[in-house]
């Protein structure tokens, strides 16, 4: 899992207990970032498609349509190329702009335009429950170190 974020020292270093996205501060606070995941080992276009709805899904407040259209553009993507091989790299760019971008093997699957899901995506990784928080601590290492 690589994290890339355009304003991270910024982000990390504005909140000491959490490192989240939260979409009523978003007007003041834009954010964009983006996740890149590689698979290890394979796995089917619904197993992987409704793992990462399902994680999103119990962050996301506004209803399941978005998550809906999450899942569908993550499906797509992998079962056009048969599955989820090792190898496999999806690509979630998210933004207080566009919402949330879907890329499967450097292909634009598109875009759920919805902040709030692009918020719940990167809490996933960066919240309380974040799914990685070894991920949070490097995040924490590496870029706030002084």
């Amino acid at each position: 899992l690589t994290f890339l974020h355009d304003s991270i020292q910024q982000k990390l270093t504005s909140s000491t207990t959490t490192i989240s996205a939260e979409p009523s501060k978003t007007k003041q606070n834009p954010f964009k970032t983006s996740f890149l995941l590689q698979m290890a080992f394979s796995v089917g276009a619904e197993t992987m498609s409704s793992t990462i709805a399902e994680s999103v899904g119990q962050r996301y407040r506004d209803g399941p349509m978005e998550v809906t259209e999450l899942k569908d553009l993550i499906f797509a993507g992998v079962k056009a190329k048969g599955s989820a091989t090792k190898g496999t790299t999806f690509l979630f760019e998210c933004s207080s702009d566009n919402g949330l971008t879907v890329s499967v093997d450097g292909e634009v699957q598109g875009t759920v335009n919805s902040v709030e899901l692009a918020s719940a995506f990167v809490n996933v990784y960066l919240d309380e429950k974040g799914a990685s928080p070894s991920l949070k601590e490097n995040i924490l290492q590496c870029c706030c170190a002084p």
